[in-house]
């Protein structure tokens, strides 16, 4: 912990992400995702935007949703919709600028298999699944009355895409109060290069640690206690 201009502030992983504290935040991993490339990167994102590029966070992601799993920590899922199940399109024009270009612009209606998390990571019981159609996952959701009614201080972001809903929702988190520890291998775009970058601008502002140092912090305080 450092005291910065009279504030204390956590820095190490084992601060952050002390189990009893914690999140984890499951962010736009489905069906719609994983089946073809589109949305933020879909257009304009360069020769390298594969689905190829997404697919290998699933099982770490398992690994670190298992884990929390066995300490009790709270899991979170987020799933984007376009339109609701009554068809109404919930997109404005300012948040579809981005896919402007996208010949294959994204379009999931709530409820449909599109919408759904992927089968391996599979919501389970006592898990939250919160319903989107921005960025933010904080946006008009009720993600940060149920993260301060169970005294969480730090969110694990995952998911996809980095540079879009994955940034969006970090940022946001900040300005909520939560520290949004990124865990670094268990977030991707369709873009190497897109990804990349977000990343490096995500580690000047936020937290960023691997799957590895955020396990070994759990198996750490079990093994000391």
């Amino acid at each position: 912990m450092k005291r910065v201009i009279g504030v204390d502030v956590l820095t190490t992983v084992e601060e952050l992400a002390a189990p009893d504290r914690t999140a984890v935040l499951v962010i736009d991993v489905q069906n719609a995702c994983f089946n073809s490339v589109a949305g933020f990167e879909g257009n304009g994102a360069g020769g390298d935007a594969e689905i190829a590029n997404m697919t290998p966070i699933i099982p770490r992601i398992g690994r670190l949703l298992a884990a929390a799993r066995e300490r009790g920590v709270l899991i979170a899922y987020t799933e984007f919709v376009h339109r609701n199940r009554l068809g109404v399109k919930l997109m404005d024009g300012p948040n579809n600028y981005c896919v402007r270009n996208n010949p294959d612009q994204p379009d999931v209606v709530e409820g449909s298999r599109e919408a759904r998390t992927v089968d391996e990571l599979a919501p389970q019981e006592g898990d939250v699944v919160i319903t989107k159609s921005r960025g933010s996952a904080f946006y008009q959701t009720p993600l940060d009355s149920i993260l301060k009614a169970r005294g969480i201080g730090t969110v694990l972001l995952t998911g996809v895409l980095s540079a879009g809903c994955v940034l969006f929702t970090a940022a946001d988190a900040m300005h909520h109060g939560y520290y949004p520890l990124v865990v670094r291998d268990c977030a991707a775009s369709y873009s190497l290069e897109a990804h990349r970058q977000a990343l490096i601008w995500m580690e000047t502002q936020f937290p960023v640690f691997d799957l590895r140092e955020v396990l070994a912090v759990w198996e750490g305080q079990e093994r000391e206690s």
